[in-house]
């Protein structure tokens, strides 16, 4: 049953004409296009915002480097702008926002973001998805966000470029260039020792994972010591929410990014990178901490489309929200034993921000990228992810035990792992394939207003009337969502119509549309619907010329013109 039901939605999901998404489900990778998926570590934030600025200046019809605002420590934080400049400033079309690295722990943002921005400009003539999506559409691309953790996480051992000592607990004992782990022997573990990292600090958490709790969370107030950048968003914010910070966008990336999309009206999604997926990739949708049927039945339909794409592309990936996750996990249930999801412990996401405060639509993949699903059952469980780490990678990835002098606690063992890759290597490839399908899919589902005829017809004694015909030619309504309206942030249609030689005599010189459907309300029509608006026109002598432009910052804008008279 369940098989048929998600054959039967991607072929509803599908059921697009080819302007829509393409003639096929996968876009092919254009012969010459390549990529280090092998790379460890991946390049620091200032590598990144070099290499994006670069990429402008190789391509600069297509792409522009904006340095957006600073983090904390003062890095730059940099986004690309990718789009055909020559069909129109990127403002003028419907945009995405796309970033990565949240988290400082959750890396693989930044390597399939910084894939799909190098893929989608080297397949710009070459590739007709890729070449339409980039003339109609402008992608907004922030690889790094949390450029500080980020970049610790990235140079925790000395042997690493940008290590500096002073940014990270722990010794090099051994002299290898890794900080690794000490052990003692303990009769008392399971393991028959005691695990430390290179520092008494911190424990392992194989030794005492409560320690580690404890450290997280500052004492007075319970909150964990450094705030969240997820966690600091205004929709469903609370106080007390571990991470939250003392108020919403307190963190200066957080404010930056909101204030970046809030300022470009023409964003109609979002789309955040994270590293969660464990043995399989899911996706993230709102609303976080409540039930789908909370959510508008027109809007909601939105994410049971682009869900069925996901599962297809990802091979049965999940869909899912917080509020859901105790249908996957036992461990979330109330003190009467009955499951209760997330609903009342997480709070302050950005999925949530992007819908209920901004009324965009948003999506969060949690995807890793190592390893290898050697039995091919959809799962890279952690016994697979250690053979590839021994049979492919030789064990590159942890340093051998061997004894050292310590000088308190004499003679100890050092070694264990040097941090696993998050993705690399062909599973990373493989995610970069999907990631960049999916997001060039999502692409085509904006709105995207279309002036389909534009005609004129004599009334008598210099009058005219002047018809332009419209289509929404994309899949999402110009309002975007239904949320949209509810916050008033729907930016209804507007058009203007010029005339050289005469002047308007009904319809006025700029005028409210409102708003017209697209495919996503109507999955099975063939051709877009059409809507027609009229205005009358009195020329002064014939023939004369009249120009429509008509558009919306999120449906892009189209002009036509035509000669009365003739």
């Amino acid at each position: 049953m369940r098989q048929a039901l998600l054959v039967f939605l991607v072929g509803w999901a599908l059921f697009l004409p080819p302007v829509s998404f393409g003639q096929d489900a996968r876009n092919p990778v254009v012969e010459g296009f390549t990529f280090d998926y092998g790379q460890w570590p991946y390049p620091l934030n200032d590598e990144v915002g070099k290499e994006l600025q670069e990429l402008a200046a190789s391509y600069p019809e297509l792409a522009r480097a904006h340095r957006i605002g600073e983090s904390r420590r003062g890095k730059d934080l940099w986004v690309i702008e990718l789009t055909n400049f020559a069909t129109g400033p990127g403002d003028t079309k419907p945009g995405l926002w796309l970033d990565g690295n949240i988290h400082a722990h959750e890396l693989t943002g930044r390597q399939y973001l910084r894939y799909f921005v190098h893929r989608l400009l080297h397949s710009y003539g070459k590739d007709e998805l890729s070449t339409r999506m980039l003339d109609t559409r402008t992608f907004y691309v922030m690889p790094v966000f949390d450029a500080d953790g980020g970049d610790m996480v990235l140079s925790r051992h000395p042997a690493w470029p940008g290590y500096d000592a002073s940014e990270h607990v722990g010794t090099d004992l051994d002299g290898d260039g890794y900080i690794t782990q000490m052990r003692v022997p303990d009769a008392t573990s399971d393991e028959g020792y005691r695990y430390y990292t290179e520092s008494l600090e911190l424990l392992d958490v194989r030794a005492e994972p409560e320690f580690l709790e404890r450290r997280r969370r500052d004492p007075l107030t319970g909150q964990r010591e450094g705030p969240d950048f997820n966690r600091n968003w205004s929709a469903e914010w609370e106080a007390d929410e571990p991470g939250a910070g003392p108020r919403p966008f307190s963190l200066p990336e957080v404010g930056t990014v909101a204030d970046f999309i809030l300022d470009h009206d023409n964003i109609f999604f979002t789309y955040t990178i994270h590293s969660g997926g464990g043995s399989r990739s899911y996706m993230v949708r709102p609303p976080m901490d409540r039930p789908y049927d909370w959510m508008n039945g027109e809007d909601n339909h939105f994410y049971m489309r682009v869900g069925a794409i996901w599962a297809y592309l990802s091979g049965g990936g999940l869909t899912e929200n917080n509020y859901y996750s105790y249908l996957f996990t036992t461990s979330r249930l109330d003190e009467n034993g009955e499951p209760r999801g997330y609903s009342d412990t997480m709070a302050g996401f950005n999925v949530d921000w992007a819908y209920m405060d901004a009324g965009l639509h948003h999506l969060s993949p949690e995807v890793n990228g190592s390893g290898w699903d050697y039995n091919k059952d959809g799962w890279i469980r952690p016994q697979e992810e250690e053979r590839w780490h021994r049979e492919e990678k030789g064990g590159m990835f942890d340093s051998p035990w061997s004894e050292v002098e310590h000088p308190s606690l004499g003679v100890v063992e050092v070694g264990g792992s040097r941090g696993m890759p998050p993705a690399l290597d062909q599973t990373l490839q493989f995610h970069c394939e999907i990631q960049y399908d999916f997001l060039l899919y999502i692409a085509s589902l904006s709105p995207l207003i279309s002036i389909a005829e534009l005609a004129s017809e004599p009334l008598g004694d210099g009058l005219h009337r002047v018809t332009a015909t419209l289509q929404n030619i994309g899949g999402l309504p110009t309002y975007l969502t239904q949320r949209a309206i509810e916050l008033r942030r729907d930016m209804p249609l507007v058009a203007t119509i010029d005339i050289e030689g005469g002047e308007v005599i009904e319809g006025g010189l700029e005028r409210n549309l409102g708003h017209i459907q697209g495919f996503v309300a109507g999955p099975f029509e063939a051709t877009p619907p059409l809507t027609s608006f009229e205005w009358v026109v009195r020329a002064d002598s014939v023939p004369v010329s009249v120009s429509i432009k008509v558009g919306a910052p999120k449906a892009g804008y189209a002009e036509a013109s035509t000669e009365i008279g003739r």
